[in-house]
C-alpha cells in the first residue's frame, strides 16, 4: 500500500498553484500575442494573473464569437487544467470548463489570497479583506466590459461571485487567524 508522506498534500497544492497561471511555454510568438490580446482587451496585469484562478472559482463562460476569449480559452485548457468539453465539428473555438473540483478551486482561492497580499499595501486582516471584496468585482466587470465573458448568463455569474465573496470573507475574518496575515505580508516585504 502506498502511504503518503507528510508533505506530499502541500506539494500537489503548490502544484495546483503553479499551474494556475495563464501563459503558454516555451513559445515567444505566443507569450507576445498573449500581451496583446490583453491589451487590446483593456485589461491589467492583474486580470490576467486573476482569469486562471476566478475561471475556475466561479466557472466563467468564454464568447465564442470573440477570436480573443477563443484564443484566452485555449491557453487556459493548455496551461491551467481547464478541460475542454466539447469541440464544435468546424472547430472554430471549444467549450472548456473547471469541473466540481474543490481541491482545484482551493489552490485558485489561495493564489488570489497571495496576489492580493503581494500587493504589499494591506497589513491587517481588515485590508487584505477589503481589497479582496473589491479586486474581483473589478475584474469581473472588466472581463465584462472587453467582452471576453459572455454577457447572456450575467445573473448567474454576479450571483456565483457574491456566493464566492461571502465564503471567501466569512473564512478571511473567522477561520483565517489575523496573525497569519500580518506575518506573510511582513515575510513579503
Amino acid at each position: 500500500m502506498i502511504q503518503a508522506s507528510p508533505n506530499s498534500i502541500p506539494d500537489v497544492m503548490k502544484l495546483a498553484m503553479d499551474k494556475l497561471h495563464i501563459r503558454h511555454e516555451g513559445n515567444d510568438k505566443t507569450d507576445s500575442e498573449l500581451e496583446n490580446v490583453m491589451d487590446g482587451l483593456g485589461l491589467h496585469n492583474d486580470d490576467k494573473r486573476l482569469l486562471p484562478c476566478l475561471a475556475a472559482r466561479i466557472d466563467l463562460t468564454f464568447e465564442s464569437n470573440r477570436d480573443e476569449a477563443v484564443f484566452l480559452e485555449g491557453l487556459l485548457v493548455a496551461s491551467s487544467m481547464r478541460t475542454v468539453y466539447s469541440v464544435p465539428k468546424h472547430r472554430q473555438y471549444l467549450r472548456g470548463g473547471y469541473s466540481s473540483e474543490p481541491f482545484v478551486a482551493e489552490a485558485a482561492a489561495r493564489v488570489i489570497f497571495q496576489h492580493i497580499q503581494s500587493r504589499r499595501t494591506y497589513t491587517t486582516r481588515e485590508g487584505v479583506l477589503n481589497a479582496y471584496k473589491t479586486t474581483i468585482p473589478l475584474a469581473i466587470k472588466r472581463y465584462l466590459k472587453s467582452g471576453l465573458i459572455s454577457k447572456g448568463t450575467r445573473g448567474e455569474l454576479v450571483a456565483r461571485t457574491l456566493l464566492t465573496l461571502a465564503r471567501d470573507s466569512h473564512y478571511l475574518e473567522n477561520v483565517f487567524p489575523k496573525e497569519a496575515i500580518t506575518e506573510t505580508t511582513k515575510k513579503s516585504l
